[in-house]
């Protein structure tokens, strides 16, 4: 009985000492996503890369399709790390990418591959099984692909991502809505971070900067600006917003500024008059955010909205539609924007006609505060390198 209590000590010294040394050594993060086009979820992965410990972590991105020309790959090599990519097409991946992406992870020996999107969790769960591997999931996938794929499409890819889900060790969430529907819906758990964004990037103006923006950016310097960004389409709504901004009585108070592009641009467009601008698809959001005063998501689905936390880091009061997402925004403090149903145009026109009654320029600094509380880029970051740490204690053996 003694011999086997000393053996079991000696055991446990060991895996302590061999945790030690392991923690010691800089662990190799693969983070593996389709592209680096200039969206939400690459927004996410810019704030967990810039935002790593380097003593501990080495990044490295592949990407499995050739960049557009809206990308962000110059930003992220600024940041010092390797970027590869396999520049295949969708097709091109299905037949031939099976070969080229193990010869890649197999070169680099990643610790851990962090996936970012359907397509590259696929990938990596299907040919990549004996390597550590999490992800980031940015939608509830029942809602968001029924929604951009139409019914009987989005719920074939939706299915295909649920079973990846639940067969993968360690799945996370952007947002603790998606993983209550998912353990409500589907019956099992999944842990999540909180998205978070550039604290440095966006951030409150003074009265003479937000002036010197809106006259180079050509807004009213005198009229409450509302500012809404996002893809224009049927999942983002923007239809309820700009119905509701020309029912309001707003014409001589305020402005409203429509940011993105998609299929519904040309209905947008129809709504076009002085006091509605659609300005398109572009690089400076945080810019648009700074002069305006008044942020509006209409969103029907969302994981947790990027363009939202953009919005309180700006310190803009935001109008949000109840869905999860938003609320689970807004939790963290009431008093920093208010709700309305989705698709509801006559309880926004009635939010937005009391607009005036609203001390804008002490709420800012109040809403910035939760937002440098609860979702920064750094605190995002320092969540899920938590999470890597975690993986591999777990993984260590004798």
């Amino acid at each position: 009985m003694q011999l086997f209590l000393h053996l079991k000590n000696i055991m446990h010294i060991v895996i302590i000492i061999k945790r030690c040394i392991n923690m010691n050594k800089k662990y190799k993060i693969l983070y593996i996503v389709s592209t680096l086009k200039r969206s939400g979820p690459t927004n996410q992965l810019y704030g967990i890369i810039s935002n790593l410990d380097r003593n501990k972590f080495e990044p490295y991105i592949l990407t499995l399709s050739p960049e557009e020309h809206d990308t962000r790959i110059e930003e992220f090599t600024k940041l010092k790390l390797n970027i590869y990519s396999l520049n295949l097409s969708r097709i091109k991946m299905v037949f031939s990418g099976k070969k080229l992406l193990l010869e890649y992870v197999n070169e680099i020996r990643p610790d851990i591959i962090h996936t970012s999107g359907i397509r590259a969790d696929f990938y990596v769960h299907k040919y990549l099984n004996e390597y550590l591997h999490c992800n980031t999931l940015h939608n509830y996938p029942y809602e968001d692909y029924i929604m951009t794929y139409g019914n009987i499409k989005g719920f074939i890819i939706a299915t295909t991502h649920m079973k990846i889900l639940r067969e993968m060790k360690y799945p996370i969430a952007c947002s603790k809505s998606i993983t209550e529907k998912i353990f409500n819906n589907h019956g099992f758990k999944i842990e999540y971070v909180q998205n978070g964004v550039d604290e440095k990037q966006y951030r409150i103006c003074t009265f003479t900067e937000k002036n010197v923006l809106r006259k180079k950016l050509n807004i009213d310097v005198h009229k409450i600006v509302i500012i809404s960004s996002g893809n224009l389409s049927e999942r983002k709504d923007p239809i309820t917003l700009l119905r509701a901004f020309n029912q309001a009585d707003l014409k001589s108070k305020a402005q409203l500024l429509v940011l993105g592009d998609g299929p519904l641009e040309k209905e947008c467009k129809e709504f076009e008059n002085n006091s509605i601008k659609l300005i398109g698809r572009v690089e400076n959001v945080h810019e648009y955010l700074m002069a305006s005063d008044i942020f509006v998501s209409a969103s029907k689905a969302e994981g947790l909205p990027m363009a939202v936390l953009e919005a309180i880091a700006s310190g803009l009061y935001v109008i949000l539609s109840n869905i999860d997402s938003h609320i689970e925004v807004l939790e963290k403090d009431h008093n920093i924007g208010e709700i309305f149903k989705v698709e509801d145009v006559n309880q926004l026109t009635e939010i937005l006609n009391n607009i005036c009654n609203i001390d804008l320029k002490t709420k800012a600094m109040q809403i910035r505060n939760v937002f440098e509380k609860y979702f920064t880029a750094k605190i995002m970051s320092q969540s899920y390198q938590r999470i890597y740490e975690r993986i591999l204690l777990q993984s260590l053996k004798i």
